[in-house]
């Protein structure tokens, strides 16, 4: 049965735990995830915001230098949840109850995540996900 459009399924993100190692912001955000046993890598290219209890950022496009801003506040946050809606939304809620939050965009791809385990998801134009689980490589024999 068809998805009515106005429903919103979540998309649960292998990321609880995780902590905000590292960001870089190039041509967008990249941040670096870690955890005692996994890594992940997250790209931003779209609008993204943060809402701690301060109060939220103004939302700003992750191309822009404004977006550093965000990067720096979100390091050394660990990851309580992370999910997808069914229109490309990513929402990411740290511990301490701040929210890093995506938007998809209509025309361009907004963020991908990549991890360790090989999964795989990206957020293409008009918020269509491409999902995919790769078999990551053997670890080489101990010597």
């Amino acid at each position: 049965m068809p998805q009515r459009g106005t429903e919103r399924t979540d998309l649960i993100m292998p990321l609880p735990g995780l902590l905000v190692d590292s960001c870089l912001v190039d041509h967008g955000l990249n941040l670096v995830l870690t955890g005692p046993d996994s890594r992940a890598f997250l790209r931003v290219e779209g609008w993204v915001r943060l809402t701690t209890t301060e109060g939220s950022t103004p939302e700003v496009s992750a191309l822009d230098h404004q977006a550093t801003q965000i990067a720096r506040r979100v390091v050394g946050r660990v990851v309580k949840s992370a999910a997808v809606l069914s229109d490309g939304d990513l929402s990411i809620v740290f511990e301490d109850g701040s929210r890093f939050a995506v938007d998809a965009d209509r025309e361009y791809h907004s963020w991908e995540l990549l991890t360790s385990s090989g999964y795989h998801v990206l957020c293409g134009p008009g918020g269509k996900l491409a999902i995919t689980q790769e078999t990551p490589p053997a670890p080489p024999p101990a010597s």
